[in-house]
């Protein structure tokens, strides 16, 4: 058996869909916090409308790229050509992939 287990405290929900926009909590016994308009998971923002998604995620995102946080870590490793590619496509094309592809 594993130890892991849902902190109430700190766990957010977010109607999206067809149920976007209800009012109704789910377990009203447990004091989760209902957000209305978007919600951040696993370093994406998840939003009711899919265009405000995308923009926001991508522009987010493209600062990132842009200002180099993501792969300066990189930059001090003697790495070849052939693994400079790998881990620019690892990073930063997979990311944004993720967040341009539909979901």
């Amino acid at each position: 058996m594993t130890s892991l287990r849902l902190n109430n405290e700190k766990t957010k929900g977010l109607w999206i869909g067809s149920n976007s926009g209800k009012q109704i909590r789910l377990c009203p016994e447990q004091p989760f916090k209902w957000i209305q308009n978007k919600i951040k998971t696993l370093g994406v923002w998840q939003l009711i409308n899919q265009e405000e998604k995308i923009r926001l995620n991508y522009e987010e995102n493209w600062r990132k790229q842009k200002t180099g946080c993501l792969l300066n870590n990189w930059k001090i490793r003697w790495i070849t050509l052939l693994g400079k590619i790998t881990v620019i496509k690892s990073l930063s094309a997979s990311q944004l992939d993720d967040i341009l592809s539909p979901s």
